[in-house]
């Protein structure tokens, strides 16, 4: 199968964790930091992009849902309308999405 242009060079599940691996355990960063640069990145890209009306951002158990978490939390304080879905269908969220949610006080909208 050949990708889209837009889509060459964007990073398999497998090489996505090897790098955060790399990230947390080679130069100490924190996963929870990876987690909210990135949520930034996407908050920030989404406000470029898309610069008003409301939000909503698809958020899985994983760590890019909590990336996802980031980027709703992110674009509400910024004065947006945004709201997370998050879909749980077999095991919990990774050990990083799950502070992203209510028990941190981040996310009103999570029933994690």
């Amino acid at each position: 199968m050949t990708l889209p242009a837009w889509l060459q060079g964007l990073s398999d599940p497998e090489r996505m964790r090897a790098t955060d691996a790399w990230a947390i355990e080679e130069r100490g960063i924190p996963g929870i930091e990876l987690m909210e640069r990135a949520g930034r990145g996407l908050a920030d890209l989404v406000a470029e992009v898309v610069p008003s009306g409301a939000i909503a951002v698809a958020c899985g158990k994983g760590n890019n849902g909590g990336d996802g978490y980031v980027a709703a939390r992110l674009l509400r304080e910024g004065g947006r309308h945004s709201q997370d879905r998050h879909q749980r269908r077999h095991g919990r969220h990774t050990q990083h999405a799950a502070h992203r949610p209510s028990r941190r006080g981040l996310n009103q909208n999570c029933h994690c």
